[in-house]
């Protein structure tokens, strides 16, 4: 059977529709969110998608995270939900939303287009927070290198894990459970120090909490969502000069995946 790839423009379009009915559901429950990662960067330099980008990412404060994973999901037709606690085998510590009109595969996922959903969390205070975040990554490097084939990990992988085998032995479930745990450990309405620990920019998505407190409109493709007011922090710490374009070479996406409709 042939499998009629989801353009570019297609699945923006997608995105969009998903990310209209995130903002309407969060504004009637009265959740907080903000674009987030390269998102947030498009929404200030682009005022929409960064024009080789592929995917939306947003962001909640923990307890507005939680509240929204709790009661989304059937509010939206075609608008799945998935993280941790719905899908067996799902090892990603943040969720997705995707569309069901759509396949989606990538290493150790299947689902369709899809936003991703990170939580902000609290965190220790600055001194405290080289400690918790080694164990983080220590916890976090277990159970990413469990998603991908032996053959697939480089020879500082595979060392790795034959040196540390005995941490290989505990169920990818539990090593899961007890990061949960470690990023519920610090009350973000409290914390001074907080961030989207989970996202892809290590000791940079650390910020004073301050930075995610108050929020503000942007625009977007034409659309109005919601964004940190402090985004100028939050991006120079991510991206440094963040209104300059990257070299032409470096204007690709990073995500590795096929998508097409069903």
């Amino acid at each position: 059977m042939n499998k009629r790839p989801v353009t570019l423009e297609e699945m923006h379009e997608l995105q969009l529709g998903m990310m209209d009915s995130i903002h309407d559901y969060c504004t009637r429950h009265g959740l907080r969110y903000s674009l987030g990662g390269g998102t947030l960067l498009g929404a200030i330099r682009h005022k929409g998608f960064i024009p080789w980008d592929d995917d939306i990412d947003i962001m909640m404060p923990r307890p507005d995270y939680d509240k929204f994973i709790a009661g989304f999901e059937g509010n939206y037709e075609h608008y799945k939900l998935q993280h941790m606690g719905n899908t067996r085998g799902y090892h990603l510590l943040f969720a997705k939303i995707f569309d069901d009109r759509t396949v989606l595969t990538e290493p150790g996922l299947n689902n369709g287009v899809y936003i991703d959903i990170f939580a902000i969390d609290g965190l220790p205070s600055w001194e405290q927070l080289p400690e918790y975040y080694q164990l983080y990554k220590k916890y976090k490097y277990v159970v990413r290198m469990t998603r991908y084939p032996w053959s697939s990990l480089n020879y500082k992988e595979q060392a790795y894990i034959i040196l540390h085998f005995y941490r290989f032995i505990v169920p990818r479930c539990i090593r899961l459970r007890q990061l949960n745990t470690l990023l519920r450990s610090h009350d973000f309405d409290t914390a001074q120090v907080a961030g989207c620990i989970t996202g892809t920019y290590g000791e940079k998505e650390f910020m004073d909490a301050d930075v995610f407190r108050d929020y503000i409109d942007v625009q977007f493709e034409n659309r109005t969502y919601r964004a940190i007011a402090a985004y100028d922090a939050y991006l120079t710490k991510h991206y440094g000069d963040y209104m300059q374009l990257p070299p032409e070479d470096k204007r690709n996406s990073h995500h590795e995946f096929e998508c097409w409709w069903k």
